[in-house]
């Protein structure tokens, strides 16, 4: 059985091309994204390259849409080797006097949230596993910051210490 890849955001450029490279890989491909039909040509187009892929839909700021998600994977594929998270954007350019709660609420969940989901409802199985690679997907801005875009580069800084701090929480098992 082939290893099987969950990728989030796998309909967008960053995530397709992942998407694209593990199928080449020989990697089954699960594209997962809140635009489904993005995820679909991105599925279609490694099929067509004699691939193996599946496009399914989530919001990764939701809980239950994220559970629903891995739990339909591990019944189809019975497994999840590698998680990809790529799903987020920056989606506003601002000064932070002109953010709404909401803005920034949306740039946060979709970035840091997502990958926390993501994470905490695929750990568990790659811990049955006892095997597993998780990538979150941050940015130069989580280090640097950008002006303009704070919201992002502040869920980006979260992504790098989160990581940080999930490899050393999973690394034993």
């Amino acid at each position: 059985m082939s290893q099987v890849a969950l990728i989030t955001g796998g309909g967008g450029g960053i995530g397709g091309a992942v998407a694209r490279r593990l199928a080449a890989a020989g990697i089954t491909v699960i594209v997962a994204d809140y635009d489904h039909s993005a995820a679909e040509n991105i599925r279609g187009e490694i099929v067509s390259l004699g691939g193996k892929a599946d496009a399914l839909s989530v919001d990764v700021t939701q809980a239950r849409e994220v559970k629903a998600l891995v739990t339909d994977v591990e019944k189809r594929f019975g497994r999840i080797d590698v998680l990809a998270n790529i799903a987020g954007g920056s989606f506003y350019t601002k000064r932070i006097e002109d953010f709404t709660w909401s803005e920034w609420k949306e740039v946060i969940d979709v970035n840091l949230r997502g990958t926390f989901l993501m994470c905490r409802e695929v750990a568990p199985l790659m811990q049955k596993q006892k095997s597993g690679r998780i990538l979150n997907t941050a940015s130069n801005y989580g280090v640097t910051g950008a002006a303009l875009r704070t919201p992002y580069s502040a869920a980006k800084a979260g992504i790098i210490a989160f990581t940080k701090t999930l490899a050393q929480e999973l690394a034993p098992d």
